[in-house]
């Protein structure tokens, strides 16, 4: 009978009648039987079950049901997946795509609680043979976890299938995802991956897991698919990873399936909406919304829960409504009519209406319901399963409450056996002892409520006590938990602790390189420290390392002009002053005069270049020495003070060695690297060609050596620069073209979109005027969008030089006057007399004049600055306008003066106007020649 089984199963301990009944039905759905004909167990009305079958032998479970309806495997089983058919045959006809060799992603996406999980297990259950699954859940309690967490859990995966043959794959393909995945490697190849990882930055990671899924997939007879759940909590790492194989084209057998919640998206401002939309825009990406069931649906599935107590349709109908559609309310409230239906089967309809009138409409309600008539120790075991959050063991709920490991243990298995409030997945993510098993809440819903329940003090022992417990049990892998047991520690209110653990999770997401994720931690362990710590000497350097750290990622997320980093950097100052002796002062410094140079403040980033030539205690250190110089010296050439720049150069040769080069490994920008660029840059405005791309050599040698990728992508953008100025306008588009790749690669935006101005100026010179200027419309919006200034007058000026190739001088006097304007707030004027040349040029037709004192005050700027490259090319452009006035004289005078200027010390390989004019000016092609 029930209650032989009852106390022999669970010892006398009180359980619901609807627990032994719901074990009956597992036992049902493994033997294959059916309640209305059964072969194996018989139900007994009144009194309890009988086994009908022989005692001896193996029993060899049946096959699928006949019912029309599928069980999905959610837990339990009694989630029928009804009413979406058209979404599993869409879900198949992408499969099909992807076995034919083309990459998928596909996103489920409705609220909690529609059905999500269940149809992408009936999805894979469904699947053909061959197609491998693997999962990944995104958690929502820490807010930012792990970098790329539901990947490494799918790698997970794979690797307890594939064994030795995936990790030799990702050795191959994806060092750095396996450097993430330690266990899968011997302690010799986990020494020689930490070396492997060093390099490491999010391009990388997205590139290396691209060449490995092509591997696997293509090359290999695999066909795999990634089920990632909940991404609304994903962290950014793992939405750049998904983004970045979006974009690929490569021929793959692979399939990502994720799902999420839009209200949540958009209501936690998480940019996973935004990147779906992006992907949608260009046909990347199928974004499938799932609906509420329909009253059709609803009625399907209760007939196929209850096919041996028929409801009356009416009945089905109320409970359609009430429902509202939603799979999670429609499969408890089922589960409770169930338990009942068992308790009283002989009941009639009336009675059953009575009973269903009496359940709770609202689903919260409902589960608050289920909660409440749970035993006392039972809903304290509760409490701190809830707190736990994402997962919990046993051993974890008896340490935590003080509980026996068996009793525990008992609870989790009775709760996790009825299905309806927990659940035991696989998830090898967290160790524990031998033979112990994890389990979690049945939903996400459900564990938010049980939360919310817990007494506020309750609430903070609890995770107290967890924190502590994870510290004590994860030995060498509490690293890997850092911001889960940050976190507690923060709930429960041992804010050292949690300061503690929330740096290790800053360093892991350095490591990882990802600085979304060290944004987020960075500013939760400042606030502790600003909020809930005094005011010492040690937490004071604690605050300079994380604001430096915070002001690093904010510089590669939002731009090295991100306006908000003027108050991080206030903070950082504030806390750095508090401080006798500081290792982070020139970083800081450094840091912060290189904002206010980007922004185009060059007066105040002028200051901190001074900061760090002063003397500390009488003493300037030689790193702090040479980054004053190149600060001093950047200032001076982008205000077209060009021989004071060179006096700071002669400076800097004069202090630097080779042997320093390793002195600075905290600058984002290596200070040898920038001032070679300057001094490149100076060279070319004095007319120096080859001996500014000599110090582009120069400078791409050291960012080589010193392995800084933005160094060298600086470099090698100031290589275009030159390039540019020369006036090569084909090497200059073949340069940008490679270098607009490899930036975009490495998320340097404000030097990708410069470039993409320069490749729309060098499409117009060589005569593709419609695309160059579409390039540089395009490449200025992104400009802009970084909020950068520093060498905008610079981009303006050819950007004007563009559109007056295309004949829109409307467009090249908006620019120019917006040019203009840049100049005189910040003090930018090393490219003035280009300005004014070009103003000339758009004045040549329409006010000849006026062009011509523009021409005059860029010649007479020029000379001022020592920008002999200028003051030739504003030479040529009046030397055509008085050729254009019948005034050879002047014309001739002029040219033959730019040619002796020409002639002193300038590249023979100069590519200017001017040079041309002379020689036409010789062979007679001309209406004058040269005495």
């Amino acid at each position: 009978g029930k209650e032989m089984l009852l106390d022999a199963v669970w010892h006398k301990r009180y359980v619901s009648e609807g627990v032994l009944k719901n074990a009956i039905q597992e036992l049902r759905r493994a033997l294959g039987d059916d309640a209305k004909s059964p072969r194996y167990i018989e139900t007994v009305h009144r009194r309890g079950y009988r086994f009908l079958a022989p005692l001896h032998g193996q029993v060899v479970p049946g096959g699928p049901t006949d019912s029309t309806t599928t069980p999905s495997h959610e837990p339990g089983d009694t989630n029928i997946v009804v009413g979406r058919d058209d979404v599993l045959e869409h879900l198949h006809g992408r499969l099909g795509l992807c076995l034919s060799g083309r990459p998928q992603i596909v996103f489920l996406s409705g609220e909690a609680g529609i059905g999500k999980t269940a149809l992408m297990r009936r999805f894979s259950a469904e699947a053909p043979e061959g197609v491998v699954f693997a999962g990944g859940q995104c958690i929502e309690q820490y807010g930012e976890v792990e970098p790329y967490l539901p990947l490494l859990e799918c790698l997970n995966q794979l690797g307890r299938v594939h064994g030795q043959a995936l990790t030799e794959a990702l050795l191959r393909y994806a060092p750095t995802w396996l450097a993430q995945l330690p266990w899968l490697l011997r302690e010799a190849d986990r020494n020689a991956l930490r070396v492997e990882a060093q390099g490491l930055t999010k391009e990388r990671m997205g590139r290396e897991l691209g060449a490995f899924l092509d591997y696997w997939t293509h090359d290999q007879p695999h066909t795999l698919v990634l089920m990632l759940e909940d991404l609304h909590w994903s962290d950014y790492a793992t939405l750049d990873a998904i983004t970045y194989l979006a974009r690929r084209q490569s021929p793959s057998r692979w399939m990502i399936l994720g799902s999420y919640r839009p209200v949540d998206a958009v209501m936690n401002g998480h940019p996973l909406r935004l990147a779906i939309g992006e992907l949608n825009l260009h046909w990347l990406c199928h974004d499938i919304a799932l609906p509420l069931l329909p009253e059709a649906a609803v009625i399907r599935y209760l007939e196929h829960r209850f096919g041996g107590n028929a409801l009356s349709r009416r009945l089905m109908q109320a409970i359609g409504k009430r429902t509202e559609g939603l799979p999670l309310y429609l499969v408890h409230l089922s589960d409770e009519l169930m338990v009942w239906l068992e308790q009283h089967p002989q009941s009639t309809d009336q009675e059953i209406e009575v009973f269903f009138e009496a359940l709770p409409e609202n689903l919260k309600l409902f589960i608050g319901q289920q909660f409440s008539r749970l035993p006392a120790e039972t809903q304290v075991i509760l409490d701190a399963a809830a707190v736990a959050g994402s997962g919990f063991s046993p051993v974890m709920l008896a340490a935590v409450t003080g509980c026996e490991v068996l009793v525990a243990e008992a609870w989790c298995e009775r709760l996790a056996g009825s299905r309806h409030i927990l659940v035991c997945p696989s998830c090898p993510y967290y160790p524990e002892r031998r033979g112990s098993r994890r389990y979690c809440f049945i939903h996400a819903y459900y564990q938010k409520l049980a939360y919310e329940r817990v007494p506020p003090l309750r609430r903070t022992g609890l995770h107290l006590a967890v924190a502590e417990w994870f510290e004590a049990a994860c030995g060498a892998r509490v690293r890997n938990l850092a911001v889960e047991i940050a976190t507690h520690f923060e709930s429960g209110r041992n804010y050292e602790r949690a300061l503690h653990y929330y740096r290790i999770a800053v360093e892991n997401a350095l490591g990882k390189h990802d600085p979304h994720a060290v944004t987020t931690l960075s500013r939760r362990a400042l606030a502790i420290l600003e909020h809930q710590l005094p005011a010492t000497p040690e937490y004071a350097r604690v605050a300079v390392e994380l604001y430096t750290t915070l002001a690093g990622a904010m510089q590669m997320t939002h731009g090295f002009a991100e306006p908000t980093l003027q108050s991080v950097f206030e903070r950082l100052l504030h806390h750095e002053q508090a401080l006798d002796e500081s290792p982070h002062r020139l970083p800081i410094l450094w840091s912060m005069m290189g904002f206010y140079f980007v922004c185009g403040q060059l007066r105040i980033a002028e200051q901190y270049a001074e900061r760090m030539l002063a003397a500390h205690r009488g003493i300037v250190p030689l790193d702090s020495l040479i980054s004053g110089h190149v600060g001093k010296m950047g200032v001076g050439l982008y205000a077209g003070r060009l021989d004071f720049a060179l006096e700071h150069f002669q400076a800097i040769r004069s202090l630097y060695r080779p042997e320093l080069r390793g002195m600075f490994p905290l600058a984002a920008i290596h200070p040898i690297v920038l001032s070679l660029y300057f001094s490149a840059k100076t060279y070319c405005l004095r007319g120096f060609h080859d001996q500014a791309l000599n110090y582009i050599a120069q400078g791409i040698a050291v960012a080589e050596a010193d392995a800084q990728p933005f160094s060298l992508a600086f470099i090698q953008w100031g290589e275009i620069v030159c390039r540019q100025l020369r006036g090569e306008a084909e090497l200059t588009e073949a340069a940008c073209q490679a270098f607009i790749s490899h930036a975009d690669e490495q998320g340097f935006a404000l030097l990708s979109a410069a470039a993409i101005i320069q490749r729309g100026w060098a499409l117009t010179i060589l005569g593709r005027i419609e695309e160059g200027i579409d390039t540089i419309e395009r490449g200025l919006i992104l400009y802009w969008a970084t909020g950068a200034h520093l060498s905008e007058t610079f981009l303006l000026a050819y950007c004007v030089e563009a559109f007056l190739t295309s004949g829109s001088l409307e467009k090249c006097s908006i620019l120019l006057e917006k040019a203009f304007q840049i100049m005189e707030s910040n003090g930018e004027r090393y490219f003035e007399a280009e300005l004014h040349r070009l103003k000339g040029e758009t004045l040549r037709t329409s006010d000849p004049a006026e062009a011509e004192h523009h021409f005059q005050q860029a010649i007479g700027i020029a000379q001022s600055q020592g920008a002999r490259f200028l003051e030739l090319r504003a030479a040529n452009s009046l030397a055509k306008l008085w050729l254009g006035q019948s005034r050879p004289e002047l014309a001739r005078t002029l040219l033959e003066k730019a040619y002796s200027v020409l002639t002193e010390g300038f590249d023979t390989r100069d590519p200017l106007e001017a040079r041309a004019l002379l020689a036409a000016m010789a062979d007679g092609s001309l209406p004058y020649t040269s005495n």
